[in-house]
């Protein structure tokens, strides 16, 4: 019973971290994977401690019943938790977009009534034609001296 706890825990080690990378990722089929792992190590530790319960139980064959049942479960479980969990993200970072192309748009309405404003401003500007010290340009750059 020791042996088979040590071989459990170095088992469940070296999956741990074998699989510790792909826990980092977002792509459902990579924790997949990495669920699949640790559902077949649940399950052979489950199945071999069902065995080693059951008088007359064959430890063995449990933990491989339970590797088999394990292995599927922990992929559809992982593969489910990290798709909804970026289907939220997602949805929230479209809120966020959302937000910001809005406040975009009433920046952008702003900036052409201010300069609506300036060139009805800049339309009532006389200039004073008795003064002649230099050549004025009364161009789009009114009021400025020629170079």
């Amino acid at each position: 019973m020791k042996s088979l706890l040590f071989i459990l825990s170095v088992l469940g080690l070296t999956v741990g971290f074998t699989t510790g990378c792909s826990l980092s990722r977002t792509s459902p089929r990579d924790m997949a994977k990495a669920g699949s792992a640790y559902g077949g190590l649940a399950g052979a530790g489950s199945g071999a401690l069902i065995g080693a319960v059951i008088p007359a139980g064959d430890v063995a064959a449990s933990a491989l019943l339970g590797t088999a049942v394990g292995i599927p479960a922990g992929a559809v479980i992982a593969y489910y938790a990290v798709s909804s969990e970026n289907e939220r993200e997602l949805s929230r970072l479209d809120g966020i977009i959302e937000r910001n192309e809005n406040e975009l748009q009433q920046k952008r309405l702003e900036l052409i009534e201010m300069r609506r404003q300036v060139h009805d401003e800049s339309s009532l500007i006389r200039l004073d034609r008795s003064r002649r010290d230099s050549d004025l340009y009364i161009g789009p750059t009114l009021g400025r001296t020629r170079p």
